[in-house]
Parts: C-alpha cells; sequence; structure tokens
C-alpha cells in the first residue's frame, strides 16, 4: 500500500530473446521487461536454473541500472560441456558477473 508503482509480480520464463522451447514454454527476453520501468523502484529476483546467463548478459547497463534490488541464484558449473567449449562458456559467463558488479552491490 502506499506505493507509487503497483506491485505486478510476474512470473515468465526469460532468455535473452522470445522463443519457445520443445515443451511449449514461452521466453521472453529480459530487457523487454525492463524497458517499461520507471528510473527505480524495480525488484527483480531470478532463479532460472541456468538460462539467468544468457537473460542477463543480453540487457543494456542503463537497463540494468533500473534494478534497485536483484535477488539472483546463479549456476556456475552446472551442465557444462568438457573440453574447449566450457571454457567459452565460463569466460561468457565470467564478463556476465563482472558486468554486474559494476552495477550491484553483492551480498552473500
Amino acid at each position: 500500500e502506499g506505493y507509487k508503482e503497483p506491485h505486478t509480480r510476474k512470473d515468465v520464463c526469460i532468455d535473452s530473446k522470445e522463443r519457445v522451447d520443445g515443451q511449449g514454454r514461452q521466453f521472453e527476453p529480459l530487457v523487454s521487461h525492463l524497458e517499461a520501468r520507471g528510473p527505480t523502484g524495480t525488484l527483480m529476483k531470478i532463479d532460472v536454473e541456468g538460462a539467468e546467463w544468457a537473460a542477463l548478459g543480453a540487457v543494456p547497463d542503463e537497463q540494468l541500472q533500473k534494478v534497485d534490488l536483484l535477488d539472483l541464484q546463479i549456476y556456475l558449473c552446472s551442465g557444462l560441456p568438457g573440453g574447449k567449449e566450457r571454457l567459452e562458456i565460463l569466460q561468457k559467463r565470467a564478463e556476465v558477473l563482472e558486468k554486474l558488479a559494476r552495477i550491484f552491490h553483492v551480498v552473500a
């Protein structure tokens, strides 16, 4: 009560782009949810079993700066292939973590 922005919970599957997976689940780009938000006041909880990397990596810094609180569960090494591809994926994930560290204060 008394909030300038109404509270709206929206449970969605997120990714870097719009798509439908093999199980018929609709995925939406995370950035599409942030574009319409005001400059502050957004709380975002992400627990998407590994899809967070592509979704967060595709969001420009200026859109992430609209988020006042990010509650994020990550899976750094879960489901990774072996060999060279593993190292490439880990490098991309490290870049996403560096991006988040530039924008947010990390608390464990």
